[in-house]
């Protein structure tokens, strides 16, 4: 359809180098439509956040054809340039981007892939321990996050509050046991419906924080009513 409409593609890669899933990452840049291109038509959105691990340095970067490129103008980026971006910075995602070895990466992906596996090894085993479906986890097929969804306890009660937001729920999660709870970002703030009573989990926590946030996960869950 972009070629036949005559389209630029901004193509959202932000993920490319930590694909989970066990597939390889197809960079859109690369394809071909009945044997042509569509490297010239195609901008590759991508963070140094996300595949470093640099999320301080709050940076992105975009790739594509120079004829495309200086079209565009980085007046076509300005969304993205919300944040002070130093020379300092700069330098840093410039040595990240040319000295990172592939070990690095592979050793990210192992990680990342183990900590899913934890994740819904426990999920499942605590739906198992309460009879019934209380957790529910996503299939990410790449990053560093997973969407935990609360599925059982939608309309049930905690300490006499009724569990019907995201937001609510987040709150009890974090406030339970004296403020030795756990904190999720409700997946509201980036579009899904706060009845979901879905969570972004942070998959590049340490194992035995993963491990800690998901036992008073269980604790609050065995307070529900």
């Amino acid at each position: 359809m972009a070629v036949e409409k005559d389209l630029i593609m901004l193509v959202d890669e932000m993920n490319h180098k930590l694909r989970t899933d066990g597939e390889k990452h197809i960079c859109m840049a690369s394809v071909e439509v009945k044997g042509k291109s569509v490297f010239d038509r195609t901008v590759s959105l991508r963070s140094v956040s996300k595949d470093h691990g640099l999320a301080g340095v709050r940076l992105g970067y975009a790739l594509g054809a120079n004829k495309l490129m200086n079209r565009l103008g980085i007046s076509s980026f300005i969304f993205a340039t919300c944040f002070n971006i130093d020379e300092l910075a700069q330098n840093i995602v410039a040595i990240a981007l040319t000295k990172t070895p592939q070990p690095y990466y592979e050793d990210q992906l192992k990680r990342l892939r183990s900590h899913v596996k934890l994740v819904k090894d426990l999920a499942t085993q605590y739906n198992k321990s309460l009879e019934y479906e209380a957790l529910r986890t996503s299939d990410p097929a790449g990053g560093m996050f997973l969407l935990l969804e609360f599925v059982g306890v939608r309309g049930k009660y905690y300490n006499g509050i009724k569990l019907e937001s995201d937001i609510t729920l987040g709150e009890l999660l974090v406030r339970q046991n004296n403020n030795a709870g756990v904190a999720f970002l409700p997946a509201s703030c980036a579009g899904f419906d706060e009845s979901d009573l879905k969570f972004r989990l942070s998959l590049s926590s340490p194992k035995d924080q993963l491990q800690l946030g998901m036992q008073r996960v269980l604790d609050f869950l065995l307070c529900v009513k």
